[in-house]
């Protein structure tokens, strides 16, 4: 199986508020009595509320239009009666337009963004069912971001959940897997462009390939490569991607002569790598971010030896020895890194 490091990945609804008043208007010859008083109160309430700063505009306006009209009647005896308006037409700034307007803009506070971040916290401690117990709350949720996260969760339990040789066990893991690799089919079929979804795809369908064996495995090398290619294009300082397209070049060449002999002749399947391309792509995520990964800082070590580069490859692999390990790969890296400085730089 192919050896594959983890990658952890990563708005508002804006609410817009429309009122209206709707005035009916009937003949008077003169403006309401009242029109001064009921201005009066309302500039008296003017800072009390934005409702009622509203209103305070319209009666404000009412009583301007009704004296403007009142002297326009004066030049003319027969002059047609002046507007009115009644009172009970006009809705009072009561409670209710201010609770629907906090509902709006309850509705609008999307609480996901704040819940994935969370999601990601929790992944980065090791606490995969946490994890995918708070994402199952939005299970419901069409969304690529909840689903391939949901996803990466479920494949780091099912790895823990151990190496059982049964057949029956066997049967159970590789159920488990395919109902993962479905979840990031979703994911991708809600959002194409999304490329954490693709660079999991490819972690994936790797590990759901190794557990069908060697063929499979082999018949999906071209698939892998196809996502991570795909995620890099969508984002070109996903990093993991770039760590993990770098790592899929040197695994490959990696292999035994005949192996590779038998993959391109024997199953067909053309496999184009390189220790430079790799090399590229190694030095590419570590501009993206350096000594993040202790992964990609030994790989570039060993991309840089089997480029006949000594002095460049004791540099980046005494780096990855230097870097403190967070997880069980990590460990398994740094054991590796070891070795290979052991066998191959420490002289």
């Amino acid at each position: 199986m192919l050896n594959l490091t983890r990658y952890a990945g990563c708005g508002k609804r804006a609410c817009t508020l429309v009122s209206s008043f709707c005035v009916k208007e009937r003949s008077n010859t003169n403006p309401p009595a009242n029109s001064r008083k009921i201005s009066t109160h309302f500039r008296e309430e003017h800072t009390r509320s934005e409702h009622e700063q509203r209103f305070t505009t319209y009666w404000t306006g009412l009583v301007a239009a009704s004296v403007i009209a009142a002297s326009v009647d004066t030049d003319s005896e027969n002059a047609p009666s002046s507007q009115s308006v009644e009172a009970d037409n006009i809705p009072s700034p009561t409670s209710s337009g201010t609770e629907t307007e906090e509902t709006l803009i309850a509705e609008s506070e999307d609480p996901l963004p704040e819940i994935l971040k969370n999601s990601d916290k929790l992944f980065h401690q090791g606490r995969y069912m946490e994890v995918d117990a708070l994402l199952q709350g939005y299970a419901h949720v069409d969304s690529a971001e909840v689903m391939w996260r949901r996803a990466r969760a479920q494949f780091e339990i099912i790895k823990r959940e151990g190496q059982d040789p049964s057949i029956l066990a066997r049967s159970r893991r590789v159920r488990q897997m395919q109902e993962v690799v479905d979840l990031v089919d979703q994911a991708l079929q809600l959002d194409e462009a999304n490329s954490s979804a693709h660079c999991w795809k490819a972690i994936l369908s790797n590990a759901c390939s190794g557990l069908a064996g060697f063929k499979a495995q082999f018949q999906n090398l071209e698939t892998m490569k196809y996502h991570l290619e795909r995620a890099i294009e969508l984002n070109p300082n996903n990093n993991h991607a770039l760590t993990l397209l770098g790592t899929w070049h040197m695994n490959l060449l990696d292999l035994n002569f005949f192996i590779r002999a038998f993959v391109r002749t024997v199953m067909k399947i053309p496999v184009h790598c390189s220790y430079m391309e790799a090399l590229h792509l190694f030095l590419k995520a570590e501009e993206v971010a350096p000594k993040a990964s202790i992964v990609n800082l030994f790989m570039t070590g060993k991309a840089y030896f089997r480029l006949n580069h000594k002095s460049k490859a004791k540099q980046y692999v005494e780096l990855a020895l230097q870097q403190q390990a967070v997880d069980d790969e990590d460990l398994m890296y740094l054991e590796e890194a070891k070795q290979f400085y052991r066998d191959n730089l420490a002289s």
